[in-house]
């Protein structure tokens, strides 16, 4: 018996051996990762060519989103083989493992597949709260880039030349964008492809808008006096109205959490009132745990929807 299944684990190391050593020697994983990169390059480059076309898109497909997100949230510059495909592959890993790992504790299908979405989600949003975050801490530098932009522009009309006088006064993140916008069109000759590089990588939608004007007014040899001044008017317009937006999230995230609070404070009270284990009632059958599910993506909408900043 142990012979046998001693034979039967050689012949699989065996064929797993020669299928690894067939993979290798065709290259695949490499040609196959070189054509999800090549498909990758070729939406970035769809979605520039968009932006100069149409400016701030609103609606995009998943993929190009993606796409998007892991540009602008930094995570492509930090793990530089990721492609969307790949994310997307990794992601129903996150989420199968979270179901498995729920199924087994809950011993429920439901609160594994709850597990499996709300783990496939939490990259997804980490991602967009980092763009967030990134576009937040840009907007405290937007009128100081803006002044300097007014300022070296008196002495030359070469925007080139001005972002490089410019971009050492910035803090990051929009210091290293500005940074890497100088150098690459000083190093291909080409400022419109540094812009359109520039704009892609931006998560704020305003600043895209403002570093649309400049490229305009650098390609037109327009006044950059008045642009900058009308794009300093329009920032201030834009961010009053964020801040009563946020406001208003916040207001709305914490009439969320009220009404989740009462509603647990009810279910306690009706518990002690009964005497009985409401927490195991709910948990013991299939109308429990869908109420349950319901109040934890409520908390966490909540909890999002209150503290995170606002999408641009």
């Amino acid at each position: 018996m142990i012979v046998g299944w001693c034979m039967v684990y050689i012949i699989i190391m065996y064929f797993f051996y020669q299928m690894l050593k067939y993979i290798h020697d065709k290259r695949m994983l490499i040609n196959a990762y070189d054509k999800l990169k090549q498909v990758s390059e070729n939406r970035q480059i769809a979605e520039e060519n968009l932006m100069i076309a149409q400016g701030n898109r609103e609606h995009v497909d998943v993929l190009t989103q993606i796409d998007i997100l892991l540009i602008q949230s930094g995570l492509r510059q930090k793990i530089h083989f990721l492609t969307t495909e790949i994310f997307i592959a990794l992601d129903i890993v996150v989420g199968t493992i979270c179901f498995i790992s729920i199924l087994k504790i809950s011993e429920s299908v439901i609160f594994g597949m709850a597990a499996f979405v709300i783990g496939a989600a939490l990259p997804y949003i980490a991602m967009n709260v980092s763009a967030m975050s990134k576009a937040k801490m840009m907007e405290d530098d937007m009128g100081v880039f803006l002044d300097m932009i007014d300022a070296y522009a008196k002495s030359s009309d070469d925007i080139v030349d001005i972002m490089g006088n410019v971009y050492p006064s910035l803090h990051e993140p929009l210091r290293g964008y500005v940074e890497e916008f100088y150098f690459e069109a000083i190093g291909i000759g080409d400022k419109d492809t540094a812009f359109r590089h520039l704009k892609y990588k931006i998560p704020h939608k305003k600043l895209r808008e403002i570093i649309g004007n400049l490229q305009l007014c650098s390609t037109k040899v327009l006044d950059y006096h008045v642009i900058v001044k009308d794009s300093e008017e329009q920032l201030r317009t834009y961010l009053d109205g964020k801040r009563d937006r946020q406001d208003a999230r916040t207001d709305g995230g914490m009439q969320m959490v009220i009404f989740a609070v009462i509603v647990i404070g009810g279910f306690y009270i009706m518990g002690l009132i009964t005497e009985m284990d409401i927490l195991e009632f709910l948990t013991s059958n299939i109308l429990g745990k869908i109420i349950i599910l319901y109040y934890i993506i409520i908390a966490i909408a909540a909890l999002y929807v209150t503290f995170a900043p606002e999408k641009e």
